[in-house]
């Protein structure tokens, strides 16, 4: 029984927060492999080459795991730097956003300039993505200040 309570107080010590958050995003992730499966299999049905389902999937766990721990180092900033940095990120999603748009990448004569990619690492990533993240923040640094008027 001891063992248990030592192995408890240490989950505690470095997990912050809502504990059933932190399981409900460990499902989210775990179920996340049964789609990334299933298109995966199609791809390389499609256009076989060398990946194997199995480079899809394991570079999925590697984005997961690279997430994990940005979220739990995240866990340990004070908000209120959140709540400064909100207001210079802004005009720089809006760049990047601009710039992603401006790419001019077309299919079947529509703009579908969605992705930027990093050429040096070889990721792409939606730059929408992180443009409702950072004015996610914003609203909410704007209403706490409203609230305090």
């Amino acid at each position: 029984m001891k063992k248990y309570e030592k192995n408890k107080s240490i989950f505690n010590k470095y997990i912050k927060g809502d504990k059933y958050l932190w399981a409900f995003i460990s499902l989210l992730s775990i179920f996340s492999f049964l789609p990334v499966y299933s298109a995966s299999t199609n791809l390389v049905s499609t256009y076989g080459g060398s990946n194997t389902v199995f480079n899809y999937l394991l570079k999925h766990a590697i984005f997961l795991l690279i997430g994990f721990c940005i979220l739990f180092f995240t866990q340990f900033i004070d908000y209120k730097y959140f709540y400064r940095m909100s207001i210079f990120s802004l005009p720089i999603v809006f760049i990047l956003l601009i710039f992603t748009i401006s790419q001019g990448k077309e299919f079947d004569g529509v703009n579908a300039s969605r992705w930027l990619h990093i050429p040096i690492i070889n990721i792409s990533f939606q730059t929408s993505s992180i443009a409702g993240l950072i004015l996610f923040i914003y609203c909410a640094r704007y209403l706490a200040k409203k609230k305090n008027i």
